[in-house]
């Protein structure tokens, strides 16, 4: 449970902070992505507890995803530049990752 508080104290603290610099943020996503973030920590420590567990995974990825979604600019790129940007950034990365750890794996390293 102090857990809980640490996070929800340094969110508190960071929002607040963030709040006097940035003017054009929206409060509601902001309170939209703090709630996401409650959900994945209890969902995290409460792991035996399944109905928590359902409770917090029936709307933590939807309202990430949605939060996120708000977020993009459509108009910032076309879609191919978007996908290779997306590719270059996040699954070049991933695969490189993946044939080390196989490598690694096979050769019994790891």
């Amino acid at each position: 449970m102090q857990m809980i508080q640490n996070v929800i104290k340094y969110a508190m603290m960071k929002s607040m902070y963030m709040s006097t610099n940035v003017s054009n943020r929206l409060p509601w996503l902001d309170i939209a992505k703090g709630i996401d973030m409650i959900a994945v920590v209890l969902s995290h420590e409460f792991a035996s507890v399944k109905p928590m567990v359902l409770l917090c995974n029936s709307f933590m990825l939807p309202l990430f995803f949605m939060c996120s979604d708000y977020c993009l600019s459509p108009g910032k790129y076309k879609m191919f530049e978007y996908l290779m940007k997306k590719t270059k950034a996040l699954l070049l990365p991933y695969f490189i990752l993946g044939l080390i750890v196989s490598l690694l794996h096979i050769y019994k390293w790891f």
